[in-house]
């Protein structure tokens, strides 16, 4: 919020509330609030995420959470005149499920989360919420007000998170622009890092975009705010209150039923409106061609859209920097997944229009249900990622003869080799989502979460066993076209272009390579000259440590690989799959990268069974004996933990034999040692004891039953345990930074390999449909086919796998 825009809100609220002043939270809840004014907006509130006014209202409508109440101002003179405004809240370790429900039933969520840390923050060891574990702390900006921040505005077509979407489909964005006879029209799944424009134009526009929204089933579509530049039927909607709700007390709550306590329905109408539904409407600046041109341009880092094929195409190029200005508005910049753009036509791909989807019951059986539809006889699939592409297939019929070869083969070959099928299916139930996981991972660690790189791990596990089996065969798809400067990526749908209306990419001219730093051998002898050093019980003393110049020319991993005097990972040097050279296609077939380096790095930083989120760094304090504590960063990989954890023990073992060492040396039989979370650690000494105490003894509370003491050296090593949990805190942060960075840095690979597992898995599930069904493979001809009378398709509402018959796969 500019100061202008700030200036005008203290004068709104001097009008709304004249005679009261406000306090200081709902000025800067206020202040949030004006910029979101149609999402449902979460304030972070100690253990809560509260809702407040209106937001409340709807909050406890929907989800059914009691409405309460909190004072916001006072009356000018009058302290205790205080007025309340209603108030619902959701604790932060369940707030995942109240916002599914929201974006579900059609809303938008703006999470504000506090970003300036305090006292008590810094001393506590629980989790950090998912939306604040992975925010560096600010500096505040006031004395008495934590800072906030929102940090993430989630919409239906912007979710990201696993256990918010369906695995089997994707989570489309899209976005449609009209101008003339001409209709641009981009989508992108931000949990899979897919991005994709095409362009409409003649008398038929209109007719193959509302076919094409209607393959893409997009949970969210960006239209322009002026109706002019839409298309029919695409109109933004609003959603209010059925009726006013007023909170209750304490004391009315309790007269009523458990059913009737979650607010008080008052006859009169509420004008409060929030943005609802599928249809989301941006202003017109935000599809200006210079704004959307600059917007694809920032976030590729090129000079030119020529090589993506919508240089001469202004109405893709507007749809497109629509979604990329829409995506980092609501995911707070964190939008590195889309890094390629891929322009398509239906050259190679049959038409359908709605209609005619929906009578061949492609995803949709009778009564709008997956049942007795196409998809839910074909999909077998092990892999949820495998489950989106056979439903891009099944929407999209192949015209192009070559590539119904080349897909019949590879479902041939598992057909033949029951035992390759077999193993392949049970090695693919091991991998999981591994494209959705490594998109969250190229997201950063706002998005990601420990869990995410424990489940890539499990994935990478598999593939070894994964590669022997297949014993080099791989599909021999055709290269997707794209970027000339960019290897094609394996398994992609490269049948949606075409060649004729796609103009070959230019290749940019390449940048001058800067000059490499000191070698790696160099900076490993550097590293061992500075080795840190931690004297004694220095737990937070300097390291001495000379900086060392970066080597640039060398990858994060390789840097990574080369740290082991650092305590950091040791990655193992296993082969990595050719690159295609600057500026030329790749032609080669793809390759199943295993990507062994990546798995080596993290069973080396991450630790075996790491919990959900960043931030409770009780677990690597703790010392019960037989039980293994679930930390994220693994012993050894972070040296400053590593510390951390020897300097607690050490000093909890002081506190443990400190009552014995006491008593021996006072020769008091009934002092014992003991801690509170008001006190800290003390030595009780009873009031029968009317003997001296030793001089270094130091008072600290007088009870009736005695007196508590404490001495220096407790006080110094109970300031180290307490400064060590704060501390543990931001390094965790900074070390699972690091290993997400290291993760995305080999993002392409990563995705490359799991859209070639994809497709392995739909060949892999054909074949077993295929042997299930007895199905056989189907004559295929250029020319129209002759009739034939005894083959139907699978599906339409019948037992197709326990009927065997002859029919088309």
């Amino acid at each position: 919020m500019t100061v202008l825009d700030s200036r005008a809100l203290r004068r709104q609220l001097q009008q709304e509330f004249p005679n009261f002043d406000l306090n200081d939270w709902f000025i800067q809840y206020r202040s949030l609030k004006a910029s979101y004014p149609d999402a449902v907006l979460l304030y972070r509130l100690g253990d809560f995420y509260e809702t407040f006014e209106d937001d409340a209202k709807l909050v406890a409508e929907l989800l059914n959470v009691t409405l309460t109440f909190r004072r916001f101002a006072s009356l000018k003179g009058d302290k205790k005149a205080e007025q309340r405004c209603p108030m619902a809240g959701m604790p932060y370790h369940s707030i995942d499920g109240y916002i599914s429900k929201l974006v579900g039933a059609g809303y938008r969520v703006a999470v504000a989360e506090q970003v300036s840390e305090t006292p008590s923050m810094r001393s506590d060891t629980r989790p950090r919420s998912r939306f604040a574990a992975g925010l560096e702390p600010v500096t505040p900006t006031g004395r008495d007000m934590v800072d906030r921040k929102v940090v993430r505005v989630i919409t239906p077509g912007t979710v990201v998170e696993s256990g918010q979407l369906p695995a089997e489909r994707n989570n489309y964005l899209a976005a449609v622009v009209v101008e003339g006879d001409r209709i641009g029209l981009a989508y992108a799944d931000l949990s899979t890092g897919e991005f994709a424009v095409t362009e409409f134009a003649g008398e038929g526009a209109a007719t193959q975009a509302q076919g094409e929204l209607a393959r893409l089933q997009a949970a969210e579509v960006l239209v322009p705010d002026k109706p002019e530049l839409r298309l029919p039927g695409l109109e933004p909607a609003a959603a209010r209150l059925s009726s006013d709700l007023e909170f209750l007390t304490k004391e009315e709550r309790e007269l009523l039923l458990p059913g009737e306590r979650v607010a008080r329905r008052v006859e009169r109408e509420n004008t409060a409106r929030w943005a609802h539904g599928h249809v989301t409407a941006l202003p017109a600046w935000r599809w200006d061609l210079r704004n959307a041109r600059d917007a694809l341009l920032q976030q590729f880092g090129i000079h030119s859209l020529a090589s993506f094929g919508i240089g001469e195409r202004p109405l893709a190029a507007r749809a497109a920097g629509a979604i990329v200005q829409y995506a980092a508005e609501t995911q707070n910049g964190a939008v590195g997944n889309l890094s390629t753009l891929r322009f398509y036509t239906a050259g190679d791909v049959m038409f359908l229009d709605p209609q005619t989807r929906r009578n061949l019951e492609l995803l949709e059986g009778t009564g709008g249900r997956a049942k007795g539809s196409l998809v839910s006889v074909l999909d077998q699939t092990r892999t949820p990622m495998g489950a989106r592409l056979l439903r891009r297939w099944i929407q999209q019929p192949l015209l192009d003869i070559g590539r119904l070869t080349q897909r019949q083969d590879a479902v041939q070959r598992f057909v033949d080799d029951p035992l390759l099928r077999a193993t392949v299916r049970a090695q693919l139930k091991q991998v999981g989502d591994m494209e959705r996981v490594v998109n969250r991972v190229i997201q950063g660690i706002t998005v990601t979460t420990p869990r995410d790189l424990a489940r890539l791990r499990e994935g990478l596990r598999a593939l070894p066993e994964l590669v022997k089996a297949l014993g080099g065969w791989l599909p021999s798809e055709k290269p997707l076209a794209g970027r000339a400067d960019q290897p094609a990526e394996a398994g992609a749908e490269s049948w949606l272009f075409d060649s004729a209306d796609f103009p070959a990419p230019e290749a940019e001219p390449a940048a001058p390579r800067e000059p490499s730093g000191p070698s790696l051998r160099e900076q490993r002898e550097a590293r061992r000259k500075a080795a840190p050093r931690y004297d004694g019980d220095d737990l937070f003393g300097e390291e001495d440590e000379e900086p060392v110049a970066e080597d640039t020319s060398a990858g994060l991993l390789d840097q990574e690989a080369e740290a082991s005097q650092d305590g950091h990972a040791h990655l193992a040097d296993a082969p990595r799959s050719p690159e295609p050279a600057q500026g030329v296609p790749a032609l080669e077939p793809p390759q199943l990268d295993p990507c062994a380096d990546v798995l080596a790095f993290l069973e080396t930083a991450l630790d075996d069974d790491p919990p959900a989120l960043l931030g409770a760094v009780d677990n690597y304090l703790r010392t019960v004996e037989g039980e293994q504590p679930r930390r994220v960063i693994r012993p050894g990989f972070e040296p400053r933990i590593d510390a951390i954890v020897r300097a607690n023990k050490i000093a909890r073992d002081y506190f443990s034999n400190l009552e014995a060492e006491q008593r021996e040396r006072t020769g008091i039989k009934s002092l014992r040692v003991a801690y509170t979370k008001n006190f800290g650690y003390y030595i009780e000494i009873p009031r029968t004891y009317t003997g001296p105490v030793p001089p270094d003894y130091i008072r600290r509370q007088t009870l009736v039953t005695g007196e508590r003491y404490f001495t220096e050296e407790m006080k110094q090593l109970e300031e180290q345990l307490e400064s060590a949990k704060s501390e543990l805190v931001e390094i965790e942060r900074r070390a699972f930074g690091r290993i997400c960075a290291t993760v995305a840095e080999q993002g392409q690979r990563l995705l490359a390999t799991a859209r070639l597992l994809a497709e392995i898995d739909v060949y892999a599930s054909l074949a077993e449909v295929a042997v299930l069904g007895a199905c056989t493979s189907p004559p295929r001809y250029q020319d129209p086919a002759p009739a034939t009378p005894s083959w139907r398709p699978p599906g339409s509402g019948r037992s197709f796998l326990n009927t065997p018959h002859p029919t088309n796969t």
